[in-house]
């Protein structure tokens, strides 16, 4: 953006920058240069031109136009981060969809189940009033403006209670398992452990554990623990 004006003295020139952005730069007189615009850009700008003998302004309503982004889908309040999103049967289920754009995207649902309870009210808002295994499936919300359309979409599961006691009873089952190789872990812990050799059983059997195995399954043979002492008259010296 130029602005230019005349005087004697020739005026001063001054930008007013609603937008505060980083990426404005006012260089020489007169020039306000934006490098990449975004929605953050719309707003007024002013120029104002001064001398000692008065002052004059002139602005700009600058609108910037952008296609569909940013779209989020909520159900129940709870932002969709695109895994399947499970609600049980006889829930009522209110899916929110949102988009930014310029001008203002047309907000549109798709609905798979084709069912009589489900209500497409204000723009954007998609409810079920009382959920079945019928209003299963991929639900997709489409935003469009004239510069471009943009898409999300959120999987719907329906489940009863005798799938959520399924669930439990998985749990339940996991937990049993996970306890009995914890106890098993412990006892082959136990089995691997240090041993009292001064306990061992004494036989005629050269093989001593090598510690791969259990000392109760190789008894060991006694050995002197002095083994190179001198028996004199009887007493070890």
């Amino acid at each position: 953006m130029i602005c230019n004006s005349n005087g004697n003295p020739t005026p001063t020139l001054k930008w007013e920058d609603p937008s505060n952005s980083s990426n404005v730069e006012i260089g020489s007189p007169g020039v306000l240069r934006i490098s990449h615009a975004t929605s953050g850009h719309q707003g007024i700008y002013k120029c104002r031109a001064t001398n000692r003998y008065g002052i004059e302004e002139k602005e700009v309503d600058i609108r910037v136009t952008d296609k569909p982004g940013d779209t989020t889908i909520s159900v129940n309040n709870k932002t969709v981060s695109g895994f399947p999103v499970t609600v049980r049967k006889g829930d009522e289920v209110t899916m929110i969809c949102n988009s930014n754009g310029n001008p203002t995207p047309t907000l549109k649902w798709e609905d798979p189940s084709n069912s009589s309870n489900v209500e497409i009210g204000s723009p954007g808002v998609l409810r079920i009033s009382h959920a079945t295994s019928g209003h299963q499936g991929i639900y997709k919300c489409r935003a469009t403006n004239r510069y471009g359309i943009e898409e999300k979409e959120v999987d719907i599961r329906v489940t009863g209670d005798t799938w959520i006691f399924c669930q439990v009873m998985a749990g339940i089952c996991a937990l049993i398992i996970i306890l009995v190789f914890a106890l098993y872990w412990k006892y082959r812990a136990r089995k691997r452990g240090t041993y009292n050799v001064y306990k061992a059983k004494p036989n005629n059997n050269l093989h001593f554990p090598n510690g791969n195995e259990h000392q109760e399954n190789v008894p060991l043979q006694i050995r002197d623990p002095y083994p190179d002492r001198i028996i004199a008259n009887g007493f070890s010296k």
